[in-house]
């Protein structure tokens, strides 16, 4: 089937050239980076940290779902399937016309189905808590969500919806209520801790490590800012449909309120 000019390895980045591994060094360092940039007005910090170190891909075209699917799918993986037949088998269902996906339902069928990670689940209403524990199962979470000009979360009430993918959290050490962390180690005025986070950390104060597929680099969010977008994605952008070339609902019910908690074979 024709895409609008593009082929299925360009639509979804196929190549493998595209594709960005990061040492778990490098990966650390980006995280130090966001984290002084967030508190650099804040006094002396001491902070803990929990991140999976999930390979970047880039998107072209409207394919932030699957290839937000795919950079999980390497992760978990060591060959992941490539995504050209990804695309095949989500246009042959009717899920997508050039990439785009708006269910969480469909985007997680195809985790289940092409990839083979079985236990992939979409979760409804979830709360901070939810995603801490995944994330401490080591397993990555996709969000869909309002992305801004710098791909930050915003408030657009769906006009801009994206994927992106939370792969870490951040909080203060006093704001959370376990004390077993290792590898302490100071980063300028930060004192930098690895290990999980417990779940009864005030929400308030919490902040997400994510990626989306539109940069390389990994970006910092506080959970509420993009629990807030995620809860904004009310209805389809009027000028996309009106262009009649994507699948997009007048409404994002299969989006809003919901996450995609990526799971491995039950095998």
């Amino acid at each position: 089937k024709k895409m609008s000019g593009f082929s299925p390895a360009q639509v979804l980045g196929t190549h493998e050239d595209q594709l960005v591994t990061f040492t778990s060094d490098q990966s650390k360092q980006k995280i130090r980076e966001l984290l002084q940039r967030t508190i650099r007005n804040e006094e002396e910090s001491d902070w803990i940290i929990h991140f999976l170190n999930i390979p970047s891909r880039i998107q072209a075209g409207p394919s932030c779902g699957l290839i937000a699917l795919r950079m999980c799918a390497d992760y978990l993986q060591k060959e992941a399937l490539m995504t050209s037949s990804l695309l095949e088998i989500a246009i042959e269902r009717g899920y997508t016309n050039l990439g785009e996906m708006f269910s969480a339902q469909d985007l997680a069928s195809l985790a289940r189905d092409y990839y083979g990670l079985s236990t992939t689940q979409v979760l409804s209403n979830f709360d901070h808590k939810d995603i801490l524990k995944h994330l401490h199962r080591g397993f990555p979470i996709l969000v869909p969500y309002d992305n801004d000009k710098n791909n930050t979360p915003c408030q657009k009430k769906g006009a801009s919806a994206h994927w992106g993918i939370i792969i870490g959290s951040i909080c203060l050490r006093s704001d959370e209520e376990q004390t077993h962390h290792v590898a302490d180690e100071m980063v300028g005025h930060v004192a930098w801790h690895e290990g999980e986070i417990s779940e009864n950390v005030d929400a308030s104060k919490l902040y997400l490590i994510c990626q989306q597929p539109r940069s390389r680099h990994k970006q910092l969010w506080t959970y509420l800012d993009l629990k807030a977008s995620n809860a904004n994605l009310l209805y389809g952008d009027p000028v996309r449909m009106a262009e009649q070339k994507w699948k997009i609902p007048e409404e994002l019910t299969n989006l809003k309120d919901k996450i995609i908690l990526i799971g491995p074979s039950n095998k």
